[in-house]
């Protein structure tokens, strides 16, 4: 089969498919037609050499050239070759019979009916090729094939079922007739010279043979053309009588059997037709009939041959005639119809078998080609899978995927090589392949899912540990929990999934700056031997686009140190919100009073905004939960550090400031009230404030709240050295009143001075310091003249 169907030959031949066809069916369809080219061939030469053998007149090597020519012509045209064929068979017709000019004619016209229609319709000719040629197997030993072959012809066509019955019939009478006539008058031993009444008188009183082997008187086979002379061998051509013919035929019609053998037939073929219509009737009601339905043709055409056979055999008493179908040759016409019947039964079977061969053929190569490129676009569902869903195995499914591609590229390779049952298990195989490969597709798509679902579970986990840890304001997340139905399309759950993922790894990313500003801050303040292996990691995982292992990678490192520093963190924020309320305090009454002492704008001072930002750190030291709040608990740290740092130089400027005013406006060594150990102590807190690196964190905790009580003597200081600049500036405007006072009273005391006790006796003293005709009494707080 697959010879046949691959064969190469040129189509310009005719016997084999062309090459340049590559459908299946197209190419089973022509050759159908070349073989229908060869049947309808083979039947011209095979029909050519049985009547022109069986009926003789042209020498054996002519007769084999004419059928060969015929057959020739007739793959062409089988019409142009029936015709050479029939028409070199008329002269030797009529050269054996003598027929009658109007049988002659009858006889053509029927045929060139049937000629004609097969213009339309080539099967016609086989019409009268079959009948034709079961009439000559009657001067032949293998008379009992042809009643087989008529039934085999009835049962094989399928349309136009009465017409071509009756044309069957008229062909087989046309030569079956008169060959029994010479048989006849050959049994009886009369010829044309016997007179008409007496041939009449023979054959009416004597048992008609029909239906038996046809002995004649042949004329002999000419063995050159030289010895043909077409007017003695023709001579009874355009005669209308023929005395043997004639009363031959009279004879068949007084006896009513050219009547019954005729119906015999007609209804035989259409028995045949009827009882071969039972099969696929009996297979539509579901009736067991296992392989008969194959091998139908035996049955029907044995059953068909005993129908004709029993009824043929009956009535030979009764119309008068015998018949040569004796118990053998009925079995022998019986076993040539179940032949002719296996034979057909197996050309069909295997005709039947190349068609649905070649539908199954383009079925398993469609089949291949649609999965291939099914395969090619499940390979980038899995590589976006991959890509999508790192954490699934799929190696099984591209494994699977893998095998059921090279099958279907090894089918395809060799798909017109196999043969029907090759066919078969190939398509069965390949569906199996497939079904598993859906049932991969439904276990993966079912993976997915529940990747989706488990990967969703766990972002949520890990937003919660995040806030815990400190990260809040977070992305909502616009995914919920995918649930498996029909309705739901794998691309959403893909699409479902790359967005979990691009959250992740916006989430990701967020992380790992708070959580790097997070190992600086502790490798910086806590352990300077911590690394930032776990960020360099996370930070490969961003870039591959697996946000979810990055994410998990640094809440790990995140979670550790939160166990190792969140209880000290939150004790420093404790201390840092009670170290601000105390700064806040004290700006509140020593460095706004003092400001207001020295005539400051508030809003103007550099101490107003350190005391502004320390509120808004007090309030978000409340916010502060997560060790990733740890780098600005350090960075309040840092700027309540560096505030504590401003405030203690500014106000030690202003003290230095007022010394010197001070000093410059007193004489030398008069005690105004100068702190001469302050300034030392301010100087410590400030270098104390400043060497942070080698500094614990209680200790940079004690160091603020030392400078801000440093900070608080200062302004005490400060206000106290601003009540002394006033004094001083003051005394010029006393210093009159005092020596008046001195020359005229002689003495001088407090409260004779318009100011305050305490600042009188300090301004006594002041005029007293350096002045040798005047002295203080520190018993009595008196000035005295000497």
């Amino acid at each position: 089969m697959s010879k046949l169907i691959n064969s190469s030959v040129i189509d310009k031949v005719g016997f084999g498919p062309s090459s340049d066809i590559d459908n299946a069916i197209e190419r089973e369809q022509q050759y159908r037609k070349n073989l229908t080219k060869i049947l309808f061939s083979t039947a011209i030469f095979l029909f050519s050499l049985i009547v022109l053998y069986t009926v003789p007149l042209y020498p054996i090597p002519i007769v084999f050239l004419i059928s060969i020519l015929s057959a020739v012509i007739g793959f062409r045209s089988i019409v142009s070759g029936f015709s050479l064929s029939f028409l070199l068979f008329i002269p030797a017709f009529l050269y054996q019979t003598s027929i009658p000019f109007w049988w002659l004619l009858l006889s053509l016209f029927i045929i060139g009916i049937f000629v004609t229609k097969a213009l339309n319709n080539p099967s016609n000719i086989l019409t009268i090729i079959v009948g034709i040629t079961a009439a000559s197997l009657f001067l032949t030993s293998y008379y009992f094939i042809s009643i087989p072959l008529m039934l085999v012809y009835a049962l094989i066509q399928k349309s136009d079922e009465l017409s071509k019955n009756v044309g069957l019939l008229f062909s087989f009478l046309f030569i079956f007739i008169p060959f029994n006539a010479l048989g006849f008058a050959n049994k009886l031993s009369i010829n044309l010279t016997t007179r008409p009444e007496k041939i009449y008188s023979l054959i009416s009183d004597s048992t008609l043979p029909i239906f038996s082997k046809i002995i004649y008187e042949t004329n002999p086979r000419l063995r050159s053309f030289s010895e043909f002379a077409p007017s003695e061998s023709l001579s009874g051509f355009f005669s209308l009588q023929n005395n043997i013919f004639n009363s031959y035929l009279f004879v068949l019609i007084d006896n009513l059997v050219l009547l019954f053998i005729p119906i015999l037939l007609i209804i035989s073929f259409s028995f045949i037709n009827v009882l071969d219509k039972i099969w696929p009737w009996m297979d539509e009601r579901g009736v067991e009939l296992s392989i008969l339905p194959n091998f139908s043709y035996v049955i029907t055409l044995i059953f068909g041959t005993l129908f004709f056979i029993i009824p043929l055999q009956t009535m030979q008493i009764p119309f008068d005639y015998s018949t040569g179908f004796n118990s053998s040759d009925s079995f022998k016409s019986i076993i040539s119809a179940g032949t002719l019947g296996l034979a057909i039964s197996l050309s069909s079977i295997n005709l039947s078998r190349r068609t649905e061969g070649a539908e199954l053929t383009e079925l398993v190569k469609e089949q291949c080609n649609t999965y291939l490129q099914n395969i090619d676009n499940s390979h980038s569902e899995l590589e976006e899978i991959q890509d999508i869903c790192p954490g699934i195995d799929i190696n099984t499914e591209i494994t699977s995927l893998g095998e059921f591609k090279e099958e279907l590229s090894i089918t395809l390779d060799g798909l017109y090589t196999l043969t029907y049952s090759g066919l078969k298990e190939k398509s069965e195989k390949i569906q199996i392949l497939h079904d598993s490969q859906e049932d991969s597709i439904d276990s993966l798509q079912l993976k997915v899912l529940n990747y989706h679902n488990d990967q969703l579970d766990k972002c949520k986990d890990m937003l919660v540990k995040l806030e815990k840890l400190g990260i809040g304001n977070l992305p909502t997340i616009n995914s919920d929990h995918l649930t498996y139905d029909n309705e739901l399309a794998f691309s959403d759950v893909l699409n479902n999934q790359h967005e979990l993922n691009d959250y992740l790894l916006e989430v990701s990313q967020n992380t790992i700056r708070v959580a790097e500003s997070l190992v600086t801050v502790v490798q910086k303040e806590f352990d300077n031997t911590l690394e930032f292996t776990s960020i360099s990691i996370s930070e490969n995982f961003i870039s591959q686009g697996k946000g979810g292992q990055a994410l998990d990678t640094l809440l790990v490192t995140i979670a550790s140190l939160h166990k190792r520093y969140h209880q000290l963190m939150q004790k420093t924020i404790t201390n840092l919100k009670r170290l601000i309320q105390r700064s806040l305090k004290m700006h509140e009454y020593n460095i706004i009073p003092l400001n207001e002492s020295l005539g400051q704008n508030p809003t103007d001072v550099e101490t107003i905004d350190v005391a502004k930002q320390i509120q808004v750190h007090h309030d978000e030291l409340s916010t502060f939960t997560g060790i990733l709040y740890l780098p600005d608990v350090m960075a309040i740290l840092e700027f309540l550090e560096n505030g504590t740092h401003t405030v203690i130089g500014e106000l030690m400027r202003l003290l230095r400031e007022f010394e010197k005013r001070n000093d410059t406006r007193v004489p030398l060594d008069f005690q105004w009230g100068k702190d001469t150990q302050l300034i030392s102590e301010i100087e410590s807190s400030l270098r104390r404030l400043d060497d942070k690196s080698q500094s614990d964190l209680s200790d940079r905790l004690s160091n603020i709240e030392y400078g801000i009580k440093i900070i608080e003597n200062e302004a005490t200081t400060l206000k106290k050295y601003l009540i002394m600049n006033e004094f001083i500036l003051n005394y010029v405007n006393m210093e009159p009143l005092i020596s008046s006072l001195i020359s005229i009273e002689g003495q001088v005391i407090p409260r004779q001075l318009p100011v305050k006790n305490k600042y009188a006796v300090q301004y006594l003293q002041l005029f007293a310091y350096g002045k040798s005709k005047v002295t203080f009494d520190s018993s009595k707080n008196t000035l005295l003249k000497k």
